[in-house]
């Protein structure tokens, strides 16, 4: 492998490549002088992915191999484009999260198709695991249990609604909008801007609240099979109180102290 020296690179190259160490570094410096300890606490709850791997690596070998690393790296790839700026793509990672967190659900359950969607057969060209309204994730084990929960605590509507909502959202960065424009007044971005760098902060924690929903009612019983320290990290990622105390009672488990 060649060594990198920028006295060998052209005019343009070299022009961009300053540019962008310039400004990552800024905006790098921008963000976490006044983020830095919410970051801190993403970064912890992104650690999580690696105790949903352990807990599914022996019954789910392939799939897991496939789908944790990328559920994690989605998470990293996203804070990381926030901090520098990047906010459409940084929710763009956040929708690629949640689509990997649902296919892992999916194909733990149905082999074949792992293999087919792994071989990219036509099978999955024009539908995807969520299709038609999240069908089969609202037939899980538990799920119209944990509705009931849900309802009983206050909490009304479909939880999977919910889902379909903030996917929708998500999916308006993926395909571009007004909102998600790099240029504003005439000035080239991206910089920190300290309304989207909180909507994507936003967005980014309600997300992981609710793939930890979703990963609970997908895994009962290896989350179950958890420590009750790792039972209750898990479950602090889910910020709305009766979706959280739902859960509990859905699954099952006993807690002590506060959650």
């Amino acid at each position: 492998m060649k060594k990198f020296d920028i006295n060998k690179l052209t005019e343009k190259v070299k022009g961009i490549y300053e540019a962008q160490i310039k400004w990552n570094e800024k905006c790098w410096r921008d963000s976490l002088a006044e983020n830095g300890k919410k970051i801190e606490i993403l970064l912890h709850n992104l650690e999580l992915f690696d105790v949903w791997e352990r807990s599914l690596k022996s019954k789910f070998k392939v799939v897991n191999s496939k789908f944790t690393p990328e559920i994690l790296m989605d998470g990293y790839i996203s804070v990381h484009l926030s901090c520098t700026g990047l906010y459409k793509q940084a929710h763009a990672s956040m929708r690629l999260q949640l689509e990997s967190v649902l296919r892992l659900i999916y194909f733990s359950q149905h082999p074949i198709e792992f293999g087919w969607w792994i071989d990219e057969d036509d099978y999955f060209k024009k539908r995807d695991v969520w299709a038609d309204g999240f069908h089969y994730f609202k037939k899980l084990e538990n799920y119209k249990n944990f509705l009931k929960k849900c309802k009983a605590n206050g909490y009304g509507g479909d939880f999977f609604d919910d889902i379909a909502n903030l996917y929708s959202k998500l999916s308006k960065f993926v395909h571009g909008g007004p909102t998600s424009f790099h240029t504003s007044g005439g000035n080239l971005s991206p910089k920190y801007k300290k309304n989207e760098f909180n909507k994507w902060l936003s967005n980014f924690v309600d997300l992981g609240g609710k793939i930890s929903l979703i990963l609970i009612l997908g895994f009962p019983e290896e989350f179950k099979a958890m420590t009750k320290e790792d039972q209750k990290k898990i479950l602090n990622t889910i910020k709305d109180k009766k979706l959280k105390k739902a859960i509990i009672k859905t699954i099952g488990i006993k807690l002590r102290g506060r959650v």
